[in-house]
Parts: structure tokens; sequence; C-alpha cells
């Protein structure tokens, strides 16, 4: 009386249709630990169906002719992709959903046919090959990975256009019920029988027809709803799960979203603004969801008119849609990059995300972008497969350095990356690498910002060890920590005098930088060093180390303070030969330091000089490291020793839901006296704002609408009380 339907390997189970009077009976069989659920996976609902869940569907449709989806392309830099020949060929992508009705009929996705790219079908609802015949939500979400073509004069090109697909029917669009998680893990495990390397999930579950099976938010944690296992059990497998945030809003995210090992995604505007429908994370267990964000908003997708059998474009909305956009460009850049797994695409989409040092719960990582490190015959790492032994070419095309956007003032356009490696170290004016860089954009604004990777090799750190002189030794491996730390960056701002280069031929500013120790990392599948760190404006790089001859400063003390509205930095030295200023240096961490500001040395006679710096960026309740930066008037410098103070709470202001939009909330606490004065700063010091409120009530409401997209600084005075909080507009 039991009907076997499917059965899991993953899950070592078996769908089967049954009476509920046999429950007993098949329980009491020796090979069957229980049921999923501990009941029926499949219950009508009592009371008016729910339906689908909005994060399955297209959230509006406009059946206009509309554009190409330039700007859903472009916004994550898939265009260079496509530009460099990576467009997804030979990477298998799984689509699993409600059908793809009419699909094969779209002349927008016929190549798919004529080309043979349609590797495998089933409808896991109706136990069948076909699924042409029901669902238009698989159909848009397919196009926007693999269209390609022209209709009546309107083109459109999805993110891999030349991928493979399999396409999977696991849902039932007019009901909402809990098998559908089965057919889920069953498409998935089939993905993985046809050698799927990714897989895109528009889907979620929460809420179901029948309630009691709906799942709660203290669900989400990664491991215990059955499609979320699913999910986990298919990256198990190296299988790319791209899954949507879903459309909840602050009601936050659904199952598999919530899975550890899937890159998840939201969605934002084309001015690259959070959708207010998007999920907002986190996961129960605090992991940091949505993974990225990617274009959900006004998205170009193709559709097919049975009545007037016609393809067209339409605009649609949903997070939907920023997975397929997302899991297009995870095939391309698996195809630039075919030695990578798939938790390293999850990883490289993350690293160049537009929040990638500071993920939220909103839009996680950000917004992954490619941006071109390169001009002509120099191409960009991220998007070129690296070849053997052309590292230690001179004139090589590939892995010169890297160049990633980010910051206050983000580079863009073309950028021209030049190496040098000379015959023999140079020592003049002091030893440097025999490889060393130049690297200038076609925009030469002042203050461009970007993160930087140089690649150098093993053999050219132990060349300069051999003839570095009074200067400390390079890592002589990558287990040699003090050798690593001695490692600086010398930046010579300004172009060559000359057109030659050596470091003597640049006449511009001479910049020492420190990079952060745990970012200077040896490949050991590539045999070369990495060396990343964070630079305000473009020139020359050039590989150095440390004096190993002490700066002649003898530091007496060295202490901080809390002040009113800051803190009081105070030192004294009775030794300063030779030294022409002071640094100041800040961190949250004790280890990441930046400079905060300059005093040049006093130091005429033999007695002891004082100096004082007062620090008026404090953040409540929070400690902040200090060091001082000695530099010589050779340039040469030696560290002090690191202080640190707390900062007390100074009175309660909080921020409500940073990063902001169009308006920033802040609620005040009850302890201030009179009127308050708000002044808020952007990042570069300029003030934005400037109020004086009664203060009355515990909340206040700016309009930041027209402000720009950054960081600030909100400053809090009262006549008892002040702080200072840090917030982003997005």
């Amino acid at each position: 009386g039991v009907t076997y339907w499917y059965k899991s390997r993953w899950a070592n189970g078996a769908l089967v249709l049954m009476d509920k009077s046999l429950e007993s009976t098949v329980l009491a069989l020796s090979y069957v630990k229980g049921f999923e659920n501990g009941e029926a996976l499949d219950k009508d609902g009592t009371g008016t169906p729910q339906g689908r869940m909005r994060s399955k569907f297209d959230i509006e449709i406009d059946n206009s002719n509309y554009g190409t989806g330039v700007v859903q392309t472009k916004m994550l830099g898939i265009n260079h992709l496509h530009n460099a020949g990576f467009k997804g060929e030979n990477i298998l992508i799984a689509v699993i959903d409600d059908g793809f009705n009419n699909v094969d009929k779209d002349l927008y996705l016929s190549h798919l046919f004529s080309n043979n790219k349609i590797a495998d079908t089933f409808d896991f609802q109706r136990n069948s090959q076909n699924v042409y015949d029901v669902g238009g939500h698989g159909h848009a979400v397919l196009s926007n990975i693999a269209a390609d073509g022209i209709v009546l004069g309107a083109s459109y090109v999805g993110t891999a256009p030349k991928a493979i697909f399999a396409l999977l029917r696991s849902e039932n669009a007019p009901t909402e019920r809990l098998i559908e998680e089965a057919n889920y893990l069953f498409a998935c495990e089939r993905a993985d029988s046809v050698g799927a390397d990714i897989i895109n999930t528009s889907l979620g579950y929460k809420g179901y027809d029948y309630s009691p099976y709906s799942h709660a938010t203290t669900d989400m944690t990664g491991n215990k709803v059955l499609s979320t296992r699913a999910a986990d059990w298919a990256a198990r497998a190296g299988i790319l799960a791209v899954i949507s945030a879903g459309n909840s809003g602050t009601a936050g995210i659904a199952s598999p979203a919530d899975a550890d090992s899937v890159l998840t995604v939201g969605a934002v505007t084309a001015a690259e603004i959070k959708v207010g429908f998007s999920s907002v994370g986190n996961a129960f267990d605090s992991r940091i969801k949505p993974t990225i964000a990617a274009m959900g908003s006004g998205v170009t997708a193709t559709y097919y008119n049975p009545n007037t059998m016609v393809s067209y474009l339409g605009l649609t909305s949903g997070t939907s849609f920023s997975s397929p956009i997302s899991a297009g460009m995870a095939a391309c850049l698996w195809q630039a990059n075919p030695s990578l797994k798939n938790m390293d695409i999850i990883d490289l989409m993350k690293s160049i995300g537009t929040q990638e040092n500071s993920p939220d719960k909103l839009l996680g990582y950000g917004i992954p972008k490619i941006k071109l490190a390169n001009s002509g015959e120099f191409s960009s790492k991220i998007i070129q497969p690296v070849i053997e032994n052309t590292f230690l070419n001179a004139n090589s095309t590939r892995t010169i350095a890297q160049v990633k956007a980010q910051g206050i003032n983000p580079v863009s356009g073309n950028i021209t990356t030049k190496v040098f490696i000379d015959n023999l170290l140079q020592t003049s004016p002091r030893p440097y690498l025999q490889r060393h860089f130049e690297i200038n954009p076609d925009n030469l604004d002042n203050d461009l910002t970007a993160k930087i990777t140089l690649f150098i090799s093993q053999t050219e750190i132990d060349n300069y060890n051999t003839e570095n002189g009074s200067y400390f030794d390079l890592p002589t491996g990558n287990t040699d920590g003090p050798g690593i730390s001695n490692l600086r960056i010398l930046q010579k701002h300004g172009l060559s005098s000359n057109g030659g280069n050596t470091m003597a031929d640049y006449l511009g500013v001479t910049k020492i930088i420190d990079p952060v120790d745990t970012d200077i990392v040896w490949n050991v599948t590539e045999k070369f060093w990495e060396i990343s760190f964070v630079i305000t404006d473009f020139s020359s790089f050039f590989i150095v180390s440390e004096n190993s001859v002490p700066l002649p400063v003898n530091l007496v003390s060295f202490i901080a303070k809390p002040e009113f509205s800051g803190n009081l930095l105070e030192w004294s030295s009775s030794v300063e030969n030779n030294v022409s200023h002071f640094e100041i240096q800040k961190s949250d961490n004790s280890k990441d330091f930046k400079s905060i500001g300059k005093i040049f040395s006093i130091k005429k006679s033999n007695e002891i000089s004082h100096y004082s710096y007062f620090d008026n960026l404090i953040f409540e309740n929070f400690v902040s490291f200090y060091r001082l930066k000695m530099i010589d008037l050779n340039g040469a410098f030696e560290y002090s020793k690191i202080i640190s103070i707390k900062n007390e709470t100074i009175f309660g202001a909080n921020i409500i839901e940073n990063p902001i939009s169009n308006e920033l909330r802040i609620e005040l606490g009850n302890n201030l006296i009179g009127e308050v004065n708000i002044i808020i700063n952007d990042i570069s010091g300029k003030i934005v704002f400037d109020n004086i409120y009664d203060y009355k009530n515990n909340s206040l409401k700016i309009n930041t609408i027209n402000w720009q997209v950054g960081e600030y600084i909100l400053n809090i005075y009262s006549k008892n009380k002040t702080v200072s909080k840090k917030f982003l507009k997005k």
C-alpha cells in the first residue's frame, strides 16, 4: 500500500505516498528511522491558502519593451568579464524554480536549444521530463543568466549566456506546502548527478498553508530546515549554491538563504541603494546574511506571449532576480579561475564587495564589482587565469598587480600598470627590491583611493637580504614573522622625471606604507608573495625594509588622559638627534593604525621636551589605541610603545538602522540637560549639518536625501555630556 516516489542519497531517505493508517506499520520497519517533520510532508491548509512567498515571485512586471539590462550587468562589472572572453562557457548551472513555461519558444533563449545547452530537465511535482508548459517565474529567472539575442531591435544579454543549464521544477505556484522542500532536496541531488557547478535558487521557505508547518525565525540557524540542509549538502558536494535572500524586509531571511555554505543575495536599486523589500539578516546564529547584493529593482527579463507568439522584454523586481544575476557572474569568474573551488568563489565575490571591510545585515559584503586594474596590455588578476611561469617575466600581461577600488574616493576608469625588474639590486638612495611598480589611472585627480596588491618572488627577497646593508632582512619564508613585520612599501608620488625606472628618477613626495602583517601572504599555489595595502593617490611603489640602526629618540613618557570632549595625549623626550617630526597614529584594534596628526620636533637643548595632541574624535564605551611614529630628517622612523584608553559611556545615543538611506534617526538618553548641539562631519572633516535642539524628547530625525554616499561622524554636545558616533550613508 506504499508507493515509492523519489529517493535521497544525501538525506538517506525516500519520498513515498501512503495512507495515514499505514504510519505505524512503516515506522515498525527495521530500516525506517522516522518521518521528516514527525508527520506527513504534504498537508492541506486550513482556511485560505497563503500562496507563494514573495521571495519566489517577481513583485511587479511592466510589459513594455525596455532596454537591454545594461545597468544590472555593468553594476557588477560583468561586461569586463564578457569582454575578456568569460561568458560562463562550460559551466553547468542548475536553475531550480516553479517551471519554465515557453522557454523553448523564447527567441532570446533559442541559442540554448540550437547549441545544445540544455543538459537536463525534470519536473519533481509531476515526475516528468517536461518543464516548458508551466511556471513563468523560472522563465524570467533563467533569462537573467542565459538570454542572448535581438528581437524586433531590442537586444538583451544575460550574465552568463554561454553556460550550460539544467532546468528543474520543484515548486507548485498556487500553494505553499512543505513537500516542496523535499522536492528541492531531490532537485539539488539531480543537479549534482548531472554535474552542476552552480545552483540558482530564487525560492524561499518560511510560511505554509498549513500553519503548524511554518518555520520560525529561530529556525534560521543554517542547519535545521530541510531545504537549508539540502543547500549545504550541495555545497559539500562542491556545488556553488546561489540563493535569494527573500523579499520579507525586516521580517528576515527564509530557508535556504540561512545555509552556512551558500552565497545569499540581497537586492539594491539601480542607484545601488538597498531595496526596502530585500530581506534583512542576519541568520539567527548571527552569521552575516545576506552575503552580497545585486540589482533587484527594475531588472530586465525576457518573456513570451503565446497569443501573439512574440518574445519581449519587461521590467521586474525582487531578490529572485538579484540571485541569478549573481549566479551568472559567479559562472564567468569560475571560468576565468578554473582552479578555484565553490567556497573560493564565494570568498572572491566577498573580497570585491563594496562593503568588504564592514559587512552588515542589510547588504552583507556589498555589491561585488569587477574593476579593471589595467590599460592596454596589462590585465587584472581578478579576471585572468594565472599562467604558470609568467610571473617573473617583466613583459608579462598577467599577474602584475591588482587594484581594487574602495575607500571614500574610489578610483575608476583605465589604470596603467607597469612592472620593472632590475638586473641588479639597487641600493641608492636606499636598498629596494629588484621588482618595483608604477601604477597610474587615466584620471589623475588627487586623493583617489584603492587597495593595491603587489606580487613578488622569494628569490627577489633573498637577493635583497644579501645586499641590504644596515636595513632589516625581509622574510626568508612564510613562517618568518619578524621578516614579514619588517616589510615596508616606499611610495613615490608623481611621475618619473625622465621616463626612467629607478627610485632616484621620481621627484615626488616620498611616503612609507606599513602593510598590516596579515596582508603579507605567501601564495602556496602560485609560489609568490602577495602584499596588500590601502593607498591614497597613485604613483610608483618600491619594496623596502626598516633601518636596523635605531632612531636617536629617547621617550621619557607617553600617556593618554580623558578630557571633556576627547583624549589628551602627552609625551616628552630627553634625546631627539636629527628628528623631523612625530606622527600621531590611532587604532581601534591595536593592529591597524591610521595617522591622525603631526607635530614637529622642538628639541633645541639638553632639556626635556614636552608635547601634547588632543583627539576629539572619540566614541562612547570604546577603546582607543595610540602610538607615535618618530621620523628623522632622512625619512627613517621608529614607533613608540602602544598605549590605550577606554572612554566610558558618556550618554546614551543610538543611530537607528545604520547604514542609513534618506533619513538619520537618533535616539537620545534621558540624562541630558537643556539644549543639544548636533554637528555632523563627513569623513574629510567638512561640516554637513549643524543645528541646536531644545531637548524635550528622546528622538530626532534628520533628512539626508541629498547627502553623498559615504561615512559620516555624528557629534552630540550638551551642557554636561558629549558623544561621537560613526554611521554610513548608502
